[in-house]
């Protein structure tokens, strides 16, 4: 559906509005459309899984743990086929990483399986090397939440359009301690979608990678008083729990416009006023520096409201499965 820029923009700013009841004790100086870099980043992550366990793969950990060593030692105490040790041993070794050949004993993961083993049976901790995907805001580097990411290509630009507002991407991202808060937090998102499940945990984020560097429209919303402007993005959000009725109804939530962060100064301001965003990040002055910089020359009271425009196809929550950062610096993808 093709709609003006302006309309899209006037139904996003209502959305936006509308935990305030529509009116806020500041003035809102402007709610722009732009451009916004968006990197889509494939994240290498650590997972401690808890599964069921087989039988036989229990004993042969014990057995290795009780310090025999080969198949054939392992067959004959067993009595088992020493091609199914085989296959166990090489599910021990290298699918499940409980046994660790170089230092000839059994990894932390082997330990912990082993110990609860000794109470219970068919507990089963794994150590998974799984890639998962996220999307990142690339210009104050904030990790998009999922009920916000716009998944359809079609919606998204490669390039900036001429005759838009629009912002490159910065080189580079401080990875500090906000950032790292952020993308767990996103990564959890995984045991909402059933794709983890309870006591699963995420340990770590072996490295990032950018596959590719899109634009959307997006908005740069500012109240009086404020230093910075917030990126605010429209989305569909999960309202209740959704069951099988709600599902049949399609009755998953409702349209939200919000903004992606704000600035530590700007909320302590905010919150002054009675206007609050306890569901949105507050990051470091900083992070938004390079925003301002780069939006001098907008011109925020002429809007091009001619563009036209395809709504984003952004789906609730609950329509779909997610898939899933190095402690390094995160870089986009140049231009």
């Amino acid at each position: 559906m093709k709609s003006t820029a302006k309309e899209i923009r006037e139904e996003s700013k209502a959305l936006f509005l509308e935990r305030f009841g529509g009116n806020t004790p500041l003035k809102l100086v402007y709610f722009h459309t732009f451009l916004c870099p968006v990197a889509f980043a494939e994240a290498m992550v650590k997972e401690h899984i808890i599964e069921d366990y087989d039988a036989l793969e229990l004993l042969v950990l014990r057995l290795y743990n009780a310090g025999f060593r080969t198949t054939k030692e392992m067959a004959s105490l067993s009595g088992m086929k020493e091609v199914m040790i085989e296959r166990a041993l090489i599910n021990e070794i290298n699918v499940y990483h409980h046994i660790d050949p170089e230092i000839d004993d059994l990894t932390d993961m082997g330990k912990k399986t082993f110990i609860e083993n000794e109470i219970s049976n068919s507990v089963n901790h794994i150590l998974y090397t799984t890639p998962r995907r996220l999307q990142i805001e690339a210009v104050t580097g904030t990790v998009v939440p999922a009920y916000l990411e716009e998944n359809n290509i079609k919606f998204l630009k490669t390039v900036l359009e001429e005759k838009a507002d629009g912002v490159v991407p910065r080189e580079s991202v401080r990875f500090d301690e906000e950032l790292k808060r952020e993308i767990n937090d996103r990564l959890a998102e995984y045991k909402h979608m059933d794709i983890l499940n309870e006591g699963d945990t995420i340990v770590g984020i072996e490295s990032i990678n950018t596959n590719q560097l899109y634009y959307r429209w997006a908005y740069l919303a500012k109240f009086e008083g404020m230093k910075y402007p917030m990126i605010v993005m429209q989305g569909k959000k999960t309202v209740g729990k959704v069951n099988s009725e709600s599902i049949k109804k399609r009755e998953y939530g409702k349209r939200v416009a919000v903004p992606l962060a704000i600035s530590r100064s700007d909320s302590s301001l905010l919150e002054q006023n009675g206007m609050s965003f306890d569901d949105v990040l507050i990051r470091d002055d900083y992070s938004f520096d390079y925003l301002l910089e780069k939006i001098e020359n907008f011109k925020f009271h002429e809007e091009q409201d001619d563009i036209s425009l395809e709504n984003e196809n952004a789906v609730y929550e609950d329509e779909r499965i997610m898939e899933t950062i190095d402690e390094s610096e995160f870089k986009p993808e140049e231009e």
